[in-house]
């Protein structure tokens, strides 16, 4: 089974994963063609919600491959460059509600290069693009999948880490715009992800030096080392530093640094960027868990809270405190208080694994006004 954050999961519309180089029609379905002339005249949140009620990524992909260059060239020569950048931001639209990279990173691609066809120079519509394009790319996660059924090689309960990824879209994104700060963050993100599961809380905890070397735990290790390694020359730049010291620290707190990771935390707390002001205590208190320190550990959720009044997470993490402290009404109450929240909020620490999903509506809404 694949392994992904249940919150993103329901919020996201799955869509199909196979056919993807079946053989094109002659001509695309009136479907997909309709929908690409709508988003040219601005209809843009509706050939969304169409989009996201077909659900599936194949189907468009397969009718841009085939159709898709005649639509951009249908209007002669002066008008290319612009259809070129509407055909892509259609293609952006069809991967948004999808999930597995199988499904997003062709899309993605596919407008990526009508980017490159645009010539050396990326303008400014082109820059809005690759930033909303880059958060799609870094949102699509497979964890790989877990055995369920022994065989040679792979034992039962094993982990099987998903294939590499064909496409670096964040490299592409890189060569047209590499003044571009957010991408290398995003690189750094990205190669997080294979390296940030936290180990089991009911198992001790055994030294990397003890671990054989081929084991899922020690080829996490090593690949939480490599991120840290990206995140590392983040802290020297402005606009990155407090997510960047956010997101070392949690690789610290995965490796049992518990006290590195506080110091990355401290370096956080005082951003106005209220996803990673929340997750700067929010990840202190987890830490300080860790280290058995609670009193400091519910402070710092306490102060979480403060930030992003009703996260869940946070509020979780003080009820059980509490309660295991003998203060069962305080932990009812906290409990409550994540129940009272607007659910569409959101919680940052839900967010977390995702990359730059957080972004992905601000982005898209930016695109489609440069579109008009």
């Amino acid at each position: 089974m694949r392994l992904t954050c249940v919150v993103v999961a329901v919020m996201l519309v799955a869509g199909s994963a196979g056919g993807l180089r079946s053989a094109a029609p002659t001509s695309a379905p009136a479907g997909t063609l309709a929908l690409l002339d709508r988003y040219e005249r601005g209809e843009h949140e509706a050939v969304f919600a169409e989009l996201v009620r077909a659900g599936d990524a194949t189907a468009v992909l397969k009718d841009l491959q085939s159709s898709g260059s005649a639509w951009i060239q249908a209007r002669g020569s002066a008008e290319v460059r612009r259809r070129q950048l509407v055909a892509a931001s259609f293609a952006l639209e069809a991967a948004v509600p999808h999930l597995w990279p199988e499904d997003v990173d062709p899309l993605v691609e596919w407008g990526c290069e009508l980017m490159r066809k645009r010539g050396s120079a990326a303008d400014a519509p082109e820059h809005l693009w690759q930033l909303a394009s880059v958060a799609i790319f870094g949102r699509a996660r497979d964890d790989g999948r877990l055995v369920t059924r022994a065989g040679p090689g792979a034992p039962l309960g094993s982990h099987v880490p998903p294939p590499r990824r064909a496409i670096d879209h964040i490299a592409h994104a890189e060569q047209r715009i590499p003044e571009e700060p957010r991408f290398r963050l995003a690189e750094a993100m990205l190669a997080a992800t294979l390296a940030d599961t936290e180990p089991p809380r009911d198992a001790p905890w055994i030294s990397t030096a003890q671990l054989p070397r081929n084991s899922d735990g020690a080829m996490r290790r090593a690949r939480a080392a490599q991120a840290i390694q990206l995140f590392e020359p983040l802290i020297e730049v402005p606009a990155l530093r407090a997510e960047a010291e956010v997101r070392l620290g949690y690789l610290k707190l995965v490796l049992h640094e518990f006290e590195a990771s506080l110091d990355h935390f401290a370096q956080a707390r005082g951003t106005d960027d209220v996803f990673v002001a929340y997750l700067a205590r929010f990840l202190s208190g987890r830490a300080l868990d860790a280290l058995n320190r609670r009193d400091d550990a519910n402070a710092m959720y306490r102060s979480a809270l403060e930030v992003v009044p009703h996260a869940q997470s946070a509020s979780e993490a003080l009820a059980a405190n509490l309660f295991l402290a003998g203060a069962a009404g305080d932990a009812y109450a906290a409990a409550q208080d994540a129940l009272s929240g607007d659910p569409r909020r959101g919680d940052p620490w839900h967010e977390f694994g995702y990359g730059d999903r957080r972004f992905i509506p601000a982005r898209m809404s930016a695109l489609r006004e440069a579109l008009k």
